[in-house]
């Protein structure tokens, strides 16, 4: 099946904007914490390289926060969750797990750096 959801970097690079530019370098793996599509585990994440300026960069999906172990709705549930909860952060971090059928376990510390992050484009 072909998958038409890719810039088409044949015609621009995505970080110079230069034609014919960017080259596929690989991919690493990142493991993902999506509650909305019921989701636990490895994502693959493409990566290029711009040859005029030797920069390497991925192509992140939207949904999925960059930096982070959460999808970008996931962190916005643990907000909203938390907001609702009364500041109760274990009770927060549980609402916002309960659709994950499986053993997630996140540290509180990060729970905390999670609610004041800004889920807003670069």
């Amino acid at each position: 099946m072909n998958f038409d959801g890719w810039p088409k970097l044949a015609a621009s690079c995505l970080y110079c904007g230069a034609p014919d530019c960017a080259i596929y370098k690989g991919y690493y793996i990142r493991y993902l914490a999506c509650p909305e599509l019921e989701f636990l585990g490895w994502i693959a994440i493409r990566t290029w390289l711009c040859k005029t300026y030797g920069i390497r960069f991925s192509l992140i999906p939207s949904f999925i926060a960059r930096s982070k172990k959460f999808s970008v709705y996931g962190i916005l549930s643990l907000q909203e969750s938390y907001r609702l909860n009364k500041h109760d952060l274990q009770k927060a971090i549980d609402a916002t797990m309960d659709s994950l059928d499986e053993e997630f376990y996140l540290p509180q510390a990060s729970a905390l750096r999670y609610l004041s992050y800004q889920c807003l484009p670069p």
